[in-house]
C-alpha cells in the first residue's frame, strides 16, 4: 500500500510540473504577442538564458528582425524583456549563452561571443531551428 501512495504521488507532482510549465509557457505567449505586436514570428520556445554564473528560464523568440527574451515572474507578470535587433547583435560585443528547445524537442545552444561570429553563429543555429 505505502508503494501505491509513492507511485500515485510521483505521478501528481510530475503531472503539476508538467502543467505548471504548460501555464508559464502560455502565459509567456501571451506577453510576448503584446510585446512584439504585429511581427511574425518565426520560431519560438522556451529557453533558458545564461549570463555570467547564473541563469533565466523564460520564452524566446525570433521575428524577421529581432530575437527576444521574455522571462516572467511566477504571479504572470514580466520581469525581464530582452529585445535585440540582428543588426545590433552584429554591431556590438555581446556575450550570452541561449539554450532553445526546437520543433523536434532537441535543445539547441546558441552561445554569442562577439561581433560578426555571435551574428553567424546565431543565424546558424536559426536555420537549423527554423522550419524553413
Amino acid at each position: 500500500m505505502p508503494g501505491v501512495l509513492a507511485l500515485l504521488l510521483v505521478i501528481v507532482v510530475v503531472f503539476l510540473i508538467f502543467f505548471s510549465e504548460n501555464l508559464q509557457k502560455k502565459k509567456m505567449e501571451e506577453q510576448l504577442n503584446t510585446i512584439i505586436g504585429n511581427q511574425k514570428v518565426l520560431y519560438g520556445s522556451m529557453a533558458n538564458l545564461t549570463v555570467g554564473t547564473g541563469f533565466v528560464r523564460g520564452y524566446f523568440a525570433i521575428t524577421e528582425r529581432y530575437l527576444y527574451f521574455i522571462e516572467s515572474k511566477k504571479d504572470g507578470t514580466i520581469k525581464l524583456t530582452i529585445q535585440l535587433k540582428f543588426e545590433e547583435i552584429l554591431s556590438h560585443k555581446l556575450h550570452f549563452v541561449l539554450f532553445i528547445e526546437g520543433p523536434d524537442h532537441s535543445v539547441y545552444e546558441i552561445k554569442a561571443g562577439n561581433n560578426t561570429q555571435a551574428y553567424n553563429v546565431l543565424v546558424n543555429q536559426i536555420k537549423k531551428v527554423v522550419p524553413q
